[in-house]
């Protein structure tokens, strides 16, 4: 039996046409892995296993979170199926998992691990690792990437690494110059968002108000 499910890159219908499986019961265990949106994170829960492919006849969010099959047998030796990246060890990493490595705007889902280290000697130990099983280490962003760049989905040695939880040691973490003119250069931790900066501008100006403004305050409110 088989239904339309497209997966970039298919190039014509014909590609799109897949064989029918368990939409929910990823590893046959008879409980099921998806199936579940969730509305705070907006996509589907259990991101290891689940991804969202919708059909007509979904009536919810949920009922399109179906398996995303990165642990076919296929893929057994892979990237792909590392259980190190699908549930990271943190004495071997120290890494977080974000599940596999999709764009935004949710039209290139993979089953790349998509993985984030915390600190140096994590990144050092991610890429010993990578290189003694013979992995690609491709470096993403937000998500934001047009497919291809970071990874088409097809290639199952690549391991996508994100910054986003990285602390960086000392100064490279923040540091603040004043610059003639009374301007100011800031160098910010890779992998900071915007948000993070501000807390950290928030933070510094509330150190720094003048006694008098202090005393203001509660006069401004």
């Amino acid at each position: 039996q088989c239904i339309y499910e497209y997966h970039y890159p298919d190039a014509h219908l014909g590609e799109s046409c897949r064989c029918r499986r368990a939409d929910y019961d990823c590893n046959g265990d008879g409980q099921a892995e998806c199936g579940v949106w969730d509305f705070q994170k907006g996509m589907c829960a259990n991101r290891v296993y689940c991804a969202k492919f919708h059909r007509p006849s979904d009536s919810s969010l949920s009922e399109s979170c179906r398996c995303r099959r990165c642990t076919d047998p296929e893929y057994h030796g892979t990237a792909f199926a590392d259980p190190l990246f699908r549930r990271p060890n943190a004495s071997a990493f120290d890494i977080m998992s974000w599940g596999t490595f999709r764009v935004w705007a949710d039209h290139l889902e993979t089953c790349a691990p998509w993985v984030m280290p915390r600190d140096d000697q994590a990144i050092r130990n991610l890429l010993a690792y990578a290189r003694s099983r013979g992995y690609k280490v491709r470096v993403s962003g937000a998500g934001h990437s047009a497919g291809g760049l970071v990874t088409d989905g097809a290639d199952t040695r690549v391991v996508v690494v994100s910054l986003a939880e990285y602390t960086a040691p000392g100064e490279w973490e923040f540091n603040l110059r004043e610059l003639p003119g009374g301007s100011g250069r800031a160098t910010v931790n890779a992998g900071w968002t915007q948000l993070q900066l501000y807390a950290k501008d928030v933070a510094l100006c509330s150190e720094t108000v003048p006694e008098d403004a202090a005393q203001l305050a509660p006069w401004l409110r």
